[in-house]
């Protein structure tokens, strides 16, 4: 799997002639969390076990209460959070 961004606003460099190493079969997708035609059904479910096997290492850069969502969304726009983001519910960003 390969996750990137442009939190930096420099375009990312891949090298897809590297991909020919690798697996036999592979799917280029591309997510676009704007786009409402979209559900993303099982693609969930796999990253939450990745993590909980220790495979998948996500950088955590800010936990918030989904109350104060407003502001984290404008820190995020702002980049001034790096990593991603969890909102929790209930007071429970601990």
């Amino acid at each position: 799997m390969i996750w990137f961004g442009q939190a930096s606003r420099i375009a990312p460099r891949v090298d897809f002639f590297g991909f020919f190493a690798g697996p036999k079969q592979a799917t280029v997708e591309h997510f676009d969390y704007t786009r409402s035609d979209r559900t993303y059904g099982r693609e969930p479910e796999v990253l939450v076990k990745l993590v909980a096997a220790g495979h998948l290492h996500p950088e955590i850069g800010l936990r918030d209460d989904w109350s104060n969502a407003a502001q984290v969304i404008r820190a995020l726009r702002a980049r001034e959070v790096r990593g991603n983001i969890v909102l929790t519910l209930d007071g429970a960003a601990g």
